[in-house]
């Protein structure tokens, strides 16, 4: 197994553990009750572990954000120049202008009221927007001609399509 294999093994597996950690956790502590702010969010934590747990609710909230932002801004960076037909690059102007326009949209938009709301708006958004995305990406990557011996296999296709539409 080469290191790029192991590195992105490793990266999954932890990043799934971590979040059903997480999502175990909250789901004890919040127990069901409404959520309609970050508050709502942290206020068990501190609740059940006092200051400590509130000091690391806030550390991984902030942790998990930065990284998102990040993420999300470069990827979608990436995914509109290759669909505009624009095949930038990180060291290219126009590229880190639109990585930085994308950062400073995102930062306006955490300023806006009603959060929990317009996360949960881009979920479903997400969710509407999915089979667009994946159908187009599926048929190119078990084609021969684009991806060569790395394309997908049929039980790969398979996974694929039933977690994708599921």
């Amino acid at each position: 197994m080469t290191k790029a294999r192991i590195d992105s093994v490793l990266s999954i597996l932890t990043g799934t553990v971590l979040n059903v950690v997480v999502i175990a956790i909250a789901t004890i502590l919040i127990k069901g009750k409404p959520v309609s702010g970050f508050l709502d969010i942290a206020a068990p934590f501190h609740d059940r572990f006092g200051s400590i747990g509130l000091t690391l609710f806030a550390i991984a909230f902030a942790c998990a954000g930065i990284s998102a932002v990040v993420t999300v801004g470069l990827g979608s960076v990436y995914n509109a120049s290759g669909f505009l037909g624009y095949h930038g690059r990180i060291t290219k102007r126009g590229f880190r202008l639109a990585f930085v326009l994308a950062l400073t949209v995102a930062g306006v938009a955490s300023l806006l009221p009603n959060q929990i709301q317009i996360m949960v708006f881009t979920q479903y958004l997400n969710g509407a927007l999915l089979p667009f995305i994946v159908i187009p990406l599926m048929f190119l990557t078990k084609d021969k001609s684009v991806m060569g011996e790395h394309r997908l296999g049929k039980a790969t296709l398979l996974l694929a399509s039933l977690v994708s539409f599921v």
